[in-house]
């Protein structure tokens, strides 16, 4: 076992209980997509990529948080930190 666990939200669970999405009036215009069909749900909301490192204890030893989903953590800075906390 590599002794970390990685959490894919694709229900969005996490995200609606954290308020980590968006939606826009005019959502259908900017992407020129029906999300109702691309996505699991049919709230046609986009998620805010979001990156957490959470410990043993449960605390969160580092986050990266950025509506603009151009800018995104890296694998380098994922690695870099949980080798520190290893």
């Amino acid at each position: 076992m590599s002794g970390f666990y990685l959490y894919s939200d694709c229900y969005s669970e996490i995200n609606r209980q954290m308020n980590l999405k968006y939606q826009f009036p005019s959502i259908r215009r900017i992407l020129i997509a029906n999300l109702k069909k691309t996505q699991l749900d049919e709230s046609q909301r986009l998620p805010v990529p979001a990156t957490y490192i959470i410990n043993g204890e449960g605390i969160v030893v580092w986050r990266h948080f950025n509506p603009d989903y151009r800018k995104r953590s890296t694998v380098y800075e994922i690695m870099q930190v949980l080798t520190e906390i290893k």
